[in-house]
């Protein structure tokens, strides 16, 4: 009598639409992150058409999040083939400033991020972005970890970094204790420095400067 409960309870289980709150729940992680896991799932039109007979009014709300996510991919091709003209035409300061994030920088879809500890090296994607995108201070948000717990020390790191980066009181700063690894116990003076900027144009601009320059092509950067 134990198969035939085991095949119902399995069968059940098949036919469970999860919900992303469902997801998060059994796995123990936040609506956002599932959310972000299942954004490139593409449904089957069999799904589709389950999913619009039990509820209609998801069907109207699946075609308009797909009109959303096509004008917003017909948006990021423009951005990036903004960056590939200017690659084209080309300076020096733009052309090491696109390979410093090809090395350096985060691979996201909205969200520039370049950390490194050098300070020349930050100094000059700083510069890239005040001259090439007029980028001010009051969008830029520096993110600095550190490896000491004395509040002087961390005070004097963040001077260190806006007088360095001539970063005024408009920029937004965010101080991180990094604790070090038995492994990994290297320790940076100055901790290290991430310049971030939420700014789809800017990133998509670089992305396909960066193709240009390199001469290949990643499709994965539109995703």
């Amino acid at each position: 009598m134990a198969k035939p409960i085991k095949r119902k309870k399995a069968r059940e289980l098949r036919r469970k639409r999860w919900k992303i709150t469902d997801i998060a729940s059994k796995v123990d992680v936040r609506r956002e992150t599932v959310s972000k896991w299942c954004q490139d799932i593409e449904l089957t039109d069999e799904q589709i058409k389950v999913l619009a007979k039990d509820n209609p009014r998801w069907l109207i709300l699946h075609e308009a999040a797909q009109q959303t996510k096509r004008e917003a991919l017909h948006q990021r091709l423009a951005y990036q083939e903004a960056g590939r003209q200017r690659a084209v035409d080309g300076s020096i300061l733009h052309l090491k400033g696109c390979i410093l994030y090809w090395g350096e920088g985060a691979k996201s879809r909205n969200h520039l991020r370049f950390t490194n500890t050098d300070p020349h090296m930050i100094k000059l994607f700083m510069q890239f972005l005040r001259e090439e995108f007029q980028v001010t201070d009051d969008v830029i948000y520096l993110h600095i970890m550190h490896h000491t717990i004395e509040e002087d020390e961390i005070d004097a790191i963040e001077q260190y970094w806006l007088h360095w980066l001539d970063l005024s009181a408009e920029c937004t700063v965010k101080m991180q204790l990094k604790k070090g690894t038995k492994s990994r116990k290297t320790h940076y003076e100055n901790g290290i420095c991430a310049i971030c900027v939420n700014n789809t144009e800017i990133l998509h601009h670089i992305y396909g400067a960066i193709q240009e320059y390199l001469g290949f092509d990643n499709p994965d950067w539109l995703k």
